[in-house]
């Protein structure tokens, strides 16, 4: 499960995922997009996070 108190860091951002922790983030999607190439392409997730608090809902 991902830690949502350290997701939450992280709002506004794109995030690279990998093994439900946050590898990377950054305001670049092609930052996240050339860091995810180091990793099995089924197993990463990048998403951009919410600006507004309240996203618990969209972790679980």
């Amino acid at each position: 499960m991902i830690d949502l108190d350290e997701v939450e860091k992280f709002l506004g951002e794109w995030v690279l995922i990998f093994d439900d922790k946050v590898i990377n983030h950054s305001y670049n999607l092609e930052d996240m997009l050339k860091l995810a190439e180091d990793y099995p392409k089924e197993e990463v997730t990048i998403a951009k996070l919410p600006v507004k608090p309240g996203i618990h809902h969209l972790l679980d």
